[in-house]
């Protein structure tokens, strides 16, 4: 079966990675997963099913102890856990992010929306987007030839440096929102459509869509480039893209980099971009 390149992508404060866990389990069909596995392969079916519920109790905790990743696996969708974007001062991860792979062709924008909805009902979500894979790809990957080496890196991510992006549908919760200062009536007014939703322990959380159809990305890029570039609570791969290409060397990329990359480090954030 082929991938479909659509993800849909949240992240939930780390004291609810069980909660998140058990959450995903319990998702209605289509969308619930069947086995639990630490790799891509689920290498022993009978052992690692979910309705097994104190084999699967089990699993979780032990990763929640160890805060590892690891997948969800249904027939034709994966959840894949990780964590270690965002993190203290003391390089502890704040944040566990769970990212949705589907494959096969029956799935429909409305099929996207609904998990998106019912993903971010998990108590302790904090910031959840879903869009076409190229799309993300454009916003955060970005590839440095330094003959012979060939560097690529995601940048952007970490969202104690700064607020990740916008894309297709971009949730943030009210905590984040004020944390960053974002200005939701501004938001509300540049988005196509905007819905408010709620988390299971009554968080508030504010749904952007920015156009009606991931395939629409392409055509809206250079509107959403230019909001990310004039907003500096956002990332914008855009606005340091030039000073990142200027770098002459491994170490003065990595040294302008670093404060951009997952697992930056929330006091490198104010470091201004000029230098």
């Amino acid at each position: 079966m082929s991938m479909i390149d659509t993800f849909v992508d949240v992240r939930v404060r780390i004291a609810n990675f069980r909660e998140l866990a058990h959450h995903v389990a319990a998702l209605p069909e289509p969308f619930r997963p069947i086995h639990f596995s630490r790799g891509e392969r689920v290498r022993d079916k009978d052992a690692s099913r979910i309705d097994d519920s104190g084999r699967f109790a089990a699993f979780v905790d032990q990763q929640v102890s160890r805060v590892s990743g690891f997948d969800l696996v249904g027939q034709r969708i994966r959840f894949t856990f990780f964590g270690g974007e965002t993190r203290t001062a003391n390089h502890e991860s704040t944040h566990i992010g769970c990212s949705v792979t589907l494959r096969g062709r029956q799935w429909s924008l409305a099929d996207f929306t609904l998990l998106l909805k019912l993903l971010c009902s998990a108590p302790g979500t904090e910031r959840a987007d879903a869009c076409r894979r190229a799309e993300w790809e454009h916003r955060h990957l970005y590839v440095k030839m330094l003959p012979p080496i060939s560097i690529q890196t995601t940048l952007g991510v970490d969202m104690s440096a700064s607020l990740p992006g916008l894309y297709w549908w971009t949730v943030f919760s009210d905590a984040l929102a004020k944390r960053h200062d974002l200005d939701i009536g501004e938001l509300t007014r540049f988005a196509a459509h905007h819905e408010w939703w709620a988390t299971d322990d009554g968080g508030r959380l504010y749904a952007f869509r920015l156009y009606p159809s991931p395939d629409d990305w392409e055509r809206e890029e250079a509107r959403i480039s230019e909001f990310l570039e004039r907003h500096s609570n956002f990332f914008s791969l855009t606005r340091i893209a030039e000073r990142v290409e200027n770098t002459q060397t491994k170490e003065e990329f990595d040294q302008f980099v670093r404060r951009y990359r997952a697992g930056a480090l929330p006091w490198e954030r104010r470091v201004p971009e000029s230098l």
